[in-house]
């Protein structure tokens, strides 16, 4: 409701949407309805074909970080998901699923738990998951990652002699906290500042054409990820 008062108000001139609203078909199609230039951030695969954009690919993403961790000899994983609605999570976590079994793994072996994509989410989802004895936490973003890593320390464990822990986002403090997380970076700033341009772009020219783009992402290898012992 607040977004539609913005533009009935006339209170700006384009709008850009980040998760999880750039994953809500109904918004967008009210905006796009209004004639508001608009550009999402980070959608998922329903809505990329709504309205203009940039993101990564979050399956891939997901799928390549796994592979990372396959290659580092892991075979027993656990994640930490993030809300139903949040779909780039869930999309990180198809692309880990699809990893598990490309290597020959079940998917469904892996033990998994839901987290609200916070600090506190990860440290609460963490231990519920050791029954499984994983030697890799995947986590659906860093701020999870981080509190997964600060409950590992918690209880004892070694990161990463006894525990790897990964996550996604590549936010600022993944080079602070210890050891420096392993994630995957996605182009944040060029992202945003490529979503203003187009926004700018149709604001300028209402009749172009503009569509959703995908940025490559990367693996951002930091030491809380080794060989299992």
């Amino acid at each position: 409701a607040r977004v539609m008062e913005l533009i009935d108000n006339h209170a700006c001139d384009g709008m850009i949407l980040a998760p999880p609203f750039s994953d809500d078909a109904e918004l967008i199609a009210m905006i796009r309805a209004r004639q508001m230039p608009l550009a999402c951030l980070a959608a998922g695969p329903a809505t990329r074909g709504l309205a203009p954009g940039v993101g990564i690919d979050d399956e891939a993403a997901g799928y390549d970080l796994t592979r990372f961790l396959l290659a580092q000899g892991h075979r027993r994983f656990a994640f930490i998901d993030g809300l139903r609605e949040h779909l780039s999570a869930s999309l990180r976590y198809a692309g880990f699923r699809r990893a598990l079994e490309g290597a020959g793994l079940d998917p469904d072996a892996a033990r998994t738990a839901r987290g609200n994509l916070t600090f506190l989410g990860g440290q609460e989802q963490l231990e519920g998951l050791l029954d499984g004895r994983p030697t890799a936490v995947v986590c659906a973003n860093d701020d999870m990652a981080a509190g997964a890593l600060y409950r590992a320390h918690q209880l004892g464990l070694s990161v990463p002699r006894d525990l790897s822990v990964a996550g996604f986002d590549d936010a600022p403090f993944t080079q602070m906290i210890w050891p420096p997380l392993t994630t995957i970076s996605q182009p944040v700033f060029a992202m945003a500042q490529r979503a203003v341009d187009i926004v700018l772009h149709v604001i300028s020219d209402p009749h172009a054409r503009a569509d959703y783009e995908l940025v490559p992402h990367r693996i951002v290898k930091r030491d809380s990820v080794a060989a299992p012992v």
